[in-house]
């Protein structure tokens, strides 16, 4: 090698070594900067009053919960109540999120944490099944859908937070979540923590110690899942689709078994109070936006009717199966609670007097109810067969189970 050579290798050497030293402190400035952020909030401008709208989108679904004059909605389920208390919770935890930790950002490395951005559910729709088989020929094509297959298993779950305007008060990509081993010995790993972004997502990735597994962008894990509820039940009936009633029951007052209704035949007593129990509170799985759709079912259906003692009737018309465990539910109540109270027999003055207030008392409380019951007639429901079973019995069924027969010696 000649001296000129030389020469020219070494400076060649020297401007590498700068431009290096460059990039090295230009990335040490930014992790410096990224490592400032750690113990600061997350979203440190957003209050919970000012939020009137939240936006959560994946790839397969989306959903919209607003603020309205009524409450909160879920505008995919045609407006149904959404659930207040869950609402609630999500925001103050997203007040109170702080950064724990934070990592560089790039194509691989939000691929992996499954920080991509998700697809409109419309548009994802129409991308290729990623259960199938994708058969490559041998020109090549096919890899465009195994690619968009691997970018929508690495999409992540958009979080917009809006005020009554439209404008974005806050937004999240949120990522994968983190895992740590249960302190309890032989359990599974437990989630504790989740990658997000934050914002358009230019700025690094970061850690929260929340899995924020409550951001679901399905509708159905945000309504309420009250649907109906009942007090003091006097009497049940249920009549068949063909009309036919299939058994009724009732009692004098309450805390009294249920007995078959002009019938001498028993009933079993924790299945007569089971069709009680039936009325006192029905937790919905979906809401059906059309009642009328076809295949519910409910245009032909078992129809229980419960009667109160204080003057209130309560419907449920049970359709068709919508699945496994599953079926159409449709509710109707009519009649206003009592508004005064029935003195109970051989009861003391300051008894009365108790009992009295605490009636009145509870009378906003039960009109509130009742107009919310009336509300749910709008819509009809998808409920697990659990909630239903009690009163979906025939007549012989309710009957006490017959005992096995001893064995003779």
């Amino acid at each position: 090698m000649s001296r000129k050579q030389f020469l020219i290798l070494l400076v060649a050497l020297v401007v590498l070594a700068v431009a290096g030293a460059g990039v090295f402190f230009k990335d040490r400035s930014a992790w410096k900067r990224d490592d400032a952020r750690l113990g600061e909030k997350l979203l440190p401008a957003l209050k919970a009053a000012e939020v009137s709208e939240i936006v959560l989108r994946g790839e397969r679904s989306e959903v919209h919960v607003v603020k309205s004059a009524a409450g909160w909605i879920v505008r995919e389920r045609a407006d149904f109540p959404a659930d207040a208390n869950a609402v609630s919770g999500l925001l103050l935890k997203l007040i109170d999120l702080k950064v724990v930790q934070t990592e560089p950002s790039g194509d691989a490395q939000r691929a992996r944490l499954l920080l991509l951005e998700p697809k409109p559910p419309d548009a994802a729709a129409k991308a290729p099944d990623r259960t199938a088989k994708v058969l490559v020929p041998a020109d090549g094509r096919g890899e465009g859908a195994k690619a968009e297959a691997g970018r929508a298993d690495s999409a992540g779950t958009v979080l917009e937070l809006k005020d009554g305007a439209g404008k974005v008060l806050g937004r999240l990509l949120l990522g994968k979540t983190l895992m740590k081993q249960s302190d309890q010995s032989g359990d599974s790993d437990i989630p504790s923590g989740r990658y997000v972004l934050v914002g358009d997502g230019a700025g690094s990735i970061v850690v929260v110690a929340d899995p924020l597994k409550d951001a679901d962008p399905g509708p159905a894990a945000w309504l309420d899942k009250d649907v109906i509820r009942a007090d003091s039940v006097k009497s049940v009936k249920a009549v068949g689709p063909d009309g036919r009633q299939r058994w009724s029951l009732s009692r004098a007052k309450e805390g009294d078994l249920m007995t078959f209704v002009s019938s001498p035949d028993k009933v079993d007593p924790q299945k007569g109070q089971d069709t009680v129990s039936a009325f006192y509170g029905i937790s919905l799985l979906d809401v059906v936006a059309d009642p009328a759709r076809a295949g519910t079912g409910l245009d032909k259906p078992l129809t229980v009717t419960a009667q109160s003692f204080d003057g209130v009737s309560y419907v449920l018309k049970i359709g068709a199966k919508a699945g496994d465990d599953r079926y159409y539910l449709a509710v109707s109540s009519a009649g206003q609670h009592a508004k005064t109270r029935e003195p109970v027999k051989g009861e003391s003055a300051e008894d009365k007097a108790k009992r009295d207030k605490e009636f009145e008392e509870s009378l906003p409380k039960r009109a509130e109810r009742r107009a919310r019951d009336k509300t749910m007639e709008k819509w009809a429901y998808i409920v697990p067969r659990t909630a239903i079973a009690a009163v979906m019995r025939e007549r012989t069924e309710l009957f006490p189970d017959k005992k096995p027969e001893a064995k003779k010696p």
